[in-house]
């Protein structure tokens, strides 16, 4: 269904009080969240929502949108979240109700804006945001594509078929990371958009680091009319598991699996701890080459007490451990055989028992080759 057959079946549709909601889509890794959280940065308090869904247990991307000096997955008025894992009826119907409740907040946003995890069934989620609400509407589709790595990805029989089922539902195609890409790279990406909008009559926009106008994102567009039938099991071949562990990496060993070659993997994001820094929160973030490591903020457990948050969640996180807030938070996704093979790697890399009971006093010693680059 076309977005201008809904508004035709809501007479009563009114554009000035129906909160417009905008869907940002595209595969793992491509720069949704930067694009999200760039836009968040750029509305004043209050008028941009953003409602994430993701595929880790934990939410990192709702964590990445709030930002601030210490981590924590605590709510934020503007920022919600769906249940982790696949789009099921279930999880599709809390969406629609999270719309609901952002869309009744006072005051109300003036916009909603949607992230949708890299590997949903994102047909259905159009479907379902095409055909509900009463207090919002759908009015764009925003596919995120890494030019870097798009012709790779088209010919991978694993990813290709779900993010040509992403390309085919945007309104507006952002070839991001356009500044990584080499000129071959750009060619190639520029082929794969070119056949896709002489179906859809999508837009193109080419950024780089997620920077695109609010007025660019939030511009009203049709939505391509949608193929019968779902891509229920589009996504099917990816498997993902979620490391969360007490216990510090090993920096040096750690260094050595970014070093590796990763077969099956698409994808690595998270949070970790690294037993040579007990202060700070570092962010892993890979998807193809691209690994990068990057210091993120500061645990709470070593925060002083007068400057902790009053905060349930912060609370729920500093209780019951010796090492409170500290953890490894991380998702690894690709072919199952990959991810099983990435966890006994990073399992490798934390600290053994032997190292666990020599404190931190003599962790500071270790071999570190990632974080002098913070200092």
């Amino acid at each position: 269904m076309a977005l201008n057959e809904v508004t035709k079946r809501s007479p009563d549709w009114d554009s000035r009080t129906v909160i417009p909601v905008v869907m940002v889509t595209g595969f793992l890794g491509s720069g949704k969240t930067t694009l999200i959280a760039r836009q968040l940065d750029q509305h004043e308090e209050d008028r941009l929502a953003v409602l994430v869904h993701d595929l880790g247990e934990e939410n990192i991307d709702v964590a990445y949108l709030q930002g601030g000096e210490h981590v924590s997955l605590a709510s934020d008025k503007r920022i919600r979240s769906v249940s982790s894992g696949p789009l099921t009826t279930s999880h599709l119907e809390q969406l629609t109700e999270e719309l609901d409740a952002l869309s009744q907040q006072e005051p109300p946003p003036a916009s909603i804006v949607i992230e949708s995890s890299g590997a949903a069934d994102v047909t259905s989620l159009v479907r379902q945001l095409q055909t509900a609400g009463s207090l919002w509407q759908l009015i764009s589709v925003v596919t995120v594509l890494d030019t870097s790595l798009l012709g790779h990805y088209s010919k991978d029989p694993m990813i290709a078929p779900l993010l040509e089922r992403q390309a085919s539902v945007a309104s507006l195609l952002v070839l991001n990371k356009w500044d990584r890409a080499t000129r071959a790279e750009r060619a190639e990406a520029n082929r794969y958009v070119r056949a896709v909008c002489r179906v859809s009559g999508a837009a193109v926009s080419r950024t780089k680091f997620g920077r695109i106008r609010p007025a660019e994102l939030l511009r009203r567009r049709s939505v391509p009319e949608l193929l019968a039938g779902g891509d229920e099991n589009v996504s099917t071949a990816i498997a993902s598991i979620h490391l969360k562990e007490r216990r510090p990496f090993h920096p040096q060993r750690l260094e050595r699996w970014l070093g590796k070659d990763w077969p099956g993997i698409v994808r690595v994001k998270g949070f970790i701890w690294l037993a040579t820094d007990m202060q700070g929160v570092y962010v892993l973030d890979a998807a193809g080459p691209q690994r990068e490591v990057g210091l993120e903020g500061t645990w709470y457990a070593a925060v002083a007490d007068r400057e902790l948050k009053d905060d349930p969640e912060v609370q729920r996180l500093l209780a019951g451990h010796q090492w409170g807030d500290r953890r490894q938070a991380l998702t690894v996704i690709g072919t199952s055989s990959g991810v099983t093979a990435a966890k006994d790697d990073l399992h490798a890399a934390l600290l053994s028992d032997e190292e666990m009971a020599e404190g931190p006093e003599l962790w500071n010693d270790y071999p570190d080759p990632l974080t002098p680059q913070f200092s």
